[in-house]
């Protein structure tokens, strides 16, 4: 069954070497009880590579072109069948992040590039399973005029933890 993305102010997912803790903060204080409002943050870390994002909601600050670029971060909900003819609204929805301005680099180690006019859109989107588990799927879509001739889609996922105990940060490494 899907459900709407709700955070705890801390959320472990872990798959395999891969683990994800996500920070939700509203005016520097705990989690969110309802969507975000334009001074709202999200912290995304990652123990592959000992990464961290910040998504700002509303408008984006900085002037990106670096490897992070500017991200804007939006709750994305899903329209009824029926919207408009008493059907309401549809229940779930996905966190939205659009990227831009980012440094040129390479999608993956094989050297397929991407130009600093790429766009990369993700989506972040809880599924509960059979059993109490909770799985978080990542859907990432990159557009890029310059180098690829259609959309470049991956998708992850993370099943969550019941605790932080394979929460182990390691430096990147090329190989």
């Amino acid at each position: 069954m899907r459900r709407g993305l709700r955070l705890p102010a801390t959320l472990v997912i872990a798959l395999a070497a891969c683990s994800v803790v996500v920070h939700a903060q509203r005016g520097g204080r705990g989690a969110p009880q309802a969507p975000p409002t334009a001074r709202a943050t999200l912290k995304l870390e990652t123990d592959a590579g000992m990464q961290a994002r910040v998504f700002q909601f509303g408008s984006a600050q900085g002037s990106g072109g670096d490897w992070q670029g500017l991200s804007i971060a939006s709750w994305d909900y899903p329209r009824a069948a029926f919207a408009g003819r008493g059907g309401g609204s549809a229940p779930g929805g996905s966190l939205k992040v659009i990227t831009t301005r980012m440094k040129p680099g390479y999608l993956r180690k094989n050297g397929v590039p991407y130009s600093a006019d790429a766009v990369l859109t993700e989506y972040f989107d809880r599924f509960d399973v059979p059993g109490g588990d909770s799985l978080l799927v990542i859907t990432t879509e990159v557009v890029d005029p310059e180098y690829l001739a259609t959309p470049f889609l991956t998708s992850q996922q993370f099943k969550r933890e019941s605790d932080t105990s394979r929460w182990n940060p390691t430096p990147c490494a090329a190989r």
